[in-house]
């Protein structure tokens, strides 16, 4: 748990540095930097655990080769890249409402794919959520 607490903080420092440190114009070559400096710390501490040991791909079923290979095309590829282009061109408090659109669209996904149920309290729920992010767009805009 303090690991994500932890990352929040940091993704949220990041964000709000973003705009008072010179990044890579390419919004491309920035992403790549990010995740791979994610990507080692990722694996070292994996290996400092010892995690390896139990690493069996054999294993590892056909769908969640598919998730993870979703992951890293539309996760990390396009979503992250994008994120980090959007740093560079908007004001952070539009940037920020990926926040509140990401679980809208994973329930929607998960509706749509996995026939996970949606009752009235989650879609009047995503319904708010939308309409806020709408107000935030429509006032920085203005």
């Amino acid at each position: 748990m303090l690991l994500v607490l932890t990352a929040s903080v940091l993704w949220a420092l990041g964000s709000f540095a973003s705009s008072k440190l010179p990044l890579p114009a390419n919004p491309f070559a920035g992403s790549v930097y990010q995740m791979l400096a994610g990507g080692i710390g990722g694996i070292l501490t994996g290996l400092a655990r010892g995690e390896q040991q139990a690493l069996r791909p054999s294993d590892f079923s056909t769908a969640s080769w598919l998730a993870l290979g979703y992951l890293v095309v539309f996760g990390s590829l396009v979503a992250f890249t994008s994120y980090v282009w959007l740093l560079s061109s908007a004001p952070l408090s539009l940037v920020a409402t990926y926040a509140y659109v990401n679980p809208v669209v994973a329930v929607a996904l998960g509706s749509l794919i996995l026939d996970e149920p949606l009752t009235w309290p989650i879609v009047t729920g995503g319904a708010i959520v939308v309409a806020g992010v709408g107000l935030i767009v429509s006032t920085e805009r203005g």
